[in-house]
């Protein structure tokens, strides 16, 4: 008998496993899916952090996973020096494209600005978060 279970934790060892499976699956056919972590932070002379964003690199994509700045330096252009960084070490990396995604109260606009692109959007009028928007910029030519 078969028994599916949910659970509101993940389990560290099963996510490992999933992705061993995933990973496998795409070596079998001559692919490799394994990402390459990427972080970038901005620290001062006392080592609080006042940014960063984080994510990976896999094939020639950099997924952007977060990106923070500090509330008393949002407007400074930190920001836009930590996706500067980061999307450099991406072209390093032989990445071509960038990619992430950004609810409607969030940086939508910052994102536009550096070169982003929606490129797929969910909306819901009845939820609190009403809109989330998937954007991507080409890093290469």
């Amino acid at each position: 008998m078969l028994e599916i279970q949910v659970a509101s934790e993940i389990e560290p060892g099963d996510a490992d496993a999933l992705g061993r499976g995933i990973r496998d699956h795409a070596a079998a056919r001559g692919i490799d899916l394994t990402p390459q972590d990427l972080m970038v932070t901005c620290r001062d002379a006392s080592g609080r952090l006042l940014g960063g964003v984080c994510g990976n690199t896999l094939g020639r994509w950099l997924s952007v996973a977060r990106l923070w700045v500090a509330a008393d330096r949002r407007g400074t252009g930190l920001g836009r020096r930590l996706m500067e960084a980061a999307e450099t070490e991406a072209l390093r990396r032989g990445c071509a494209e960038s990619f992430l995604n950004t609810f409607a109260f969030q940086a939508r606009p910052f994102y536009e600005r550096i070169g982003y692109a929606v490129f797929a959007e969910m909306d819901d009028p009845d939820a609190p978060i009403r809109s989330r928007y998937w954007m991507r910029k080409r890093l290469a030519p």
